[in-house]
C-alpha cells in the first residue's frame, strides 16, 4: 500500500506543480515523502493513524476538486 500511495502522490504532485498549483503540489509532495518506500518514515501505529486519515481526506478532496473542474 505504501508503494501505491507513494507513486500516486508523486505523480499528482508533479502534475499539480506543472499546472502551477503549488499548494496542492506541496501537499502531495509531503505525502510522497511520508510514504516513501525506499527510505521509510518509521513511526508508531497511533502516530500513523492521523497521517493516514489526512492522506485519505487529501486524495478525496483532490478528486472532488478534479471532478468539479471537468
Amino acid at each position: 500500500m505504501r508503494l501505491v500511495v507513494f507513486g500516486c502522490a508523486g505523480w499528482i504532485a508533479y502534475r499539480r506543480y506543472r499546472e502551477g498549483e503549488t499548494n496542492w503540489a506541496l501537499g502531495f509532495g509531503l505525502l510522497t515523502v511520508a510514504y516513501n518506500p525506499l527510505i521509510p518514515v518509521l513511526l508508531s501505529r497511533p502516530i500513523w493513524l492521523p497521517i493516514d486519515l489526512f492522506a485519505i481526506w487529501f486524495f478525496w478532496k483532490a478528486r472532488k476538486r478534479e471532478a468539479a473542474n471537468r
